[in-house]
């Protein structure tokens, strides 16, 4: 038998299983299982490691000006920005490896219209109501710091980053705090002109001491034959 035979039921059944992912169907054909998965592990929706801010050095607490700093804002979006730079990367993977596990949240654009599709399928109220202006990305099950003026930090220190242009800023940070003590955080985008040209959108956030950060690929995120974000 030929080589090329041995490879065809394979190369069909990765043919099939593409055509059964929920974003390749109508919304009409989804079952219950499609539109979970929309929620929970799609291009939209990703499961991501929460990692450690590092901690500040004594020179950085003394040049601060206040000897009982911990993390600071600026330390890091610093670190944030990092993140995405070569050595920083390894860097901040070593230090987080310092740490426990703090396990996982899912970050999912709210914004998308599959997403949408998939929260009216399943009845359930989502956020992407307010998609009209902004692309709304929000972060699940996160511990989120309980202070009056939580919100304005959280959004001086997050942001969209393409390559090669203007980072986009959040206009807003909204909270949402659940009874089991974990909360969601809306992060508000005011919408930009986006492409598939824009290969990689890195989103990032620091939450208290903690920090997340994803990478989400424009080349995935389509949604019959359309950019959706």
């Amino acid at each position: 038998m030929e080589r090329s035979e041995l490879l065809l039921p394979f190369a069909a059944v990765l043919l099939f299983a593409a055509d059964n992912l929920p974003w390749q169907k109508p919304v009409a054909q989804w079952e219950t299982t499609d539109a979970k998965q929309i929620l929970e592990d799609s291009p939209w929706a990703k499961s991501v490691k929460l990692q450690h801010v590092r901690y500040l050095s004594e020179f950085e607490r003394r040049d601060s000006g206040n000897w009982e700093a911990d993390i600071g804002p600026s330390i890091g979006l610093a670190a944030l920005q990092g993140l995405f730079g070569g050595v920083g990367l390894s860097e901040a993977v070593r230090r987080a490896h310092q740490f426990p596990d703090f396990g996982n949240v899912t970050v999912r654009w709210e914004s998308a219209l599959p997403v949408r599709a998939a929260h009216d399928k399943l009845g359930v109220a989502g956020q992407g109501s307010r998609s009209a202006g902004y692309f709304i990305i929000g972060v699940y099950g996160i511990e989120a710091p309980n202070r009056w003026n939580i919100a304005p930090e959280l959004r001086r220190i997050a942001f969209l980053r393409r390559v090669n242009k203007k980072d986009i800023k959040p206009s807003s940070v909204e909270i949402e705090r659940h009874p089991d003590g974990l909360s969601t955080v809306l992060y508000l985008f005011p919408r930009s002109e986006i492409t598939s040209r824009d290969a990689v959108l890195q989103f990032a956030a620091q939450i208290g001491e903690l920090f997340v950060a994803q990478n989400f690929f424009t080349a995935d995120m389509q949604f019959h034959e359309r950019l959706e974000l």
